[in-house]
């Protein structure tokens, strides 16, 4: 395979890869701003090809992808934040989580990880149907929390590239919905940051009351208690 070594951000030197002719660009440096303008110059040369790009920033990722999207509605346009998908491995190490792996899903992150239910208030006495929360978390696998290396994968690789799932051994890929979790299980869980949030620290996030408008008669009996 040829190999060009240049500045992509050129579109000179992207003629010569061949970018009219790419199906895949994949645009990997550490530089926001020069990723943005060599994508940016490959789809001018070529509109329709699929574009992944890594951005540091998740607030500038998200307008990158909504923008471009927009502007290109027929093309395959990805952007994924580093510091989005690292932060939760990251915190849930620091919390001594085993995390298996974390898998993009659009502006958000999937995390799989290794939980032990003893004295935990969300799982344990649960059963499997009881315990799983919507856009939270949801049980996966149970094995016993005895086994050391129950859920070290075969893979040497922790990340998600090396990670299938079935292949961690020691747990029950099909538990029945009915079975409750006891002191004595660990579970593998797809959490979302926040069912992680949840899951390490116990504590749901605060949510602001919702007040109906003043003039209805639900808010005018609200507006009298408090």
């Amino acid at each position: 395979m040829p190999l060009l070594l240049d500045d992509a951000t050129d579109p000179r030197v992207l003629d010569p890869a061949r970018i009219s002719r790419a199906r895949s660009l994949l645009v990997l440096s550490r530089d926001d701003s020069a990723n943005l303008d060599i994508v940016m110059a490959a789809r001018e040369a070529n509109p329709g090809i699929r574009v992944v790009m890594r951005l540091y920033d998740d607030d500038f990722a998200a307008t990158v992808s909504h923008t471009l999207r927009a502007s290109y509605p027929h093309a395959a346009t990805r952007s994924r934040s580093v510091s989005a998908l690292a932060a939760p491995s990251f915190a849930a190490a620091m919390m001594g989580r085993h995390v298996l792996g974390v898998m993009p899903v659009e502006r958000g992150v999937l995390l799989f990880t290794v939980v032990d239910v003893a004295g935990h208030p969300a799982l344990e006495g649960f059963s499997i149907h009881e315990a799983f929360k919507q856009n939270e978390w949801r049980v996966l696998a149970v094995g016993s929390s005895g086994n050391s290396a129950a859920y070290r994968p075969e893979s040497p690789s922790d990340t998600l590239g090396g990670l299938y799932l079935p292949r961690v051994t020691g747990f029950d890929w099909r538990p029945p919905h009915g079975r409750v979790l006891r002191a004595g299980d660990r579970v593998v869980l797809a959490t979302t940051r926040r069912g992680l949030d949840i899951l390490m620290t116990g504590v749901q996030p605060h949510r602001t009351p919702h007040f109906p408008p003043a003039g209805t008669e639900a808010g005018d009996r609200e507006g009298r208690r408090t």
